[in-house]
């Protein structure tokens, strides 16, 4: 089903770490930076909805 009249926001998604984390672990800047921007927003709402429709485990979900 099409969203014609734009009533759901986009997903856009942003990469966020504290300083004090990047600060103790520079390695992980390079690591994020490499996932930005992969995800779709149809795949993001299909992630979504396993979460919040077929109640599986948000960590799960992210992991497979």
């Amino acid at each position: 089903m099409e969203d014609d009249a734009n009533f759901f926001p986009p997903y856009d998604a942003a990469v966020l770490i504290r300083n004090d984390t990047l600060e103790k672990y520079p390695e992980l800047e390079d690591v994020l930076n490499s996932i930005a921007g992969i995800l779709t927003d149809e795949e993001m709402a299909s992630l979504n909805a396993k979460v919040d429709l077929e109640q599986r485990d948000p960590k799960q979900v992210a992991k497979d």
